[in-house]
């Protein structure tokens, strides 16, 4: 396993590139992930994103934190919706949740 330490947006984007090429999924969200990448990589974020009138047009390019604050998101919850969504029923039944 390679660990990747990422200091800055545009670090971060180059690594988030070199993983899709390699067809590596990204697995951590957090507050700096750009809301764009997050539903390009998992589209079934795409139907919670709406449901909470978050303008991909003109957002995706604003970190999650950034999107999050505009909308007066909780943003620790937000997060776990998301990695909820990504997770899926299958994994939740898995856990034994």
């Amino acid at each position: 396993m390679t660990k990747v330490i990422v200091r800055s947006a545009p670090v971060f984007l180059f690594w988030l590139r070199q993983f899709e090429r390699k067809e590596i999924i990204l697995s951590v969200i957090g507050s700096c992930t750009l809301l764009g990448d997050i539903v390009r990589l998992y589209p079934q974020t795409l139907k919670m994103v709406t449901r909470y009138n978050l303008d991909l047009c003109y957002e995706a390019g604003y970190p999650l934190a950034v999107a999050a604050q505009t909308h007066n998101l909780d943003l620790g919850r937000f997060l776990e919706e998301l990695n909820q969504a990504i997770e899926g029923p299958e994994s939740r039944r898995e856990q034994g949740f």
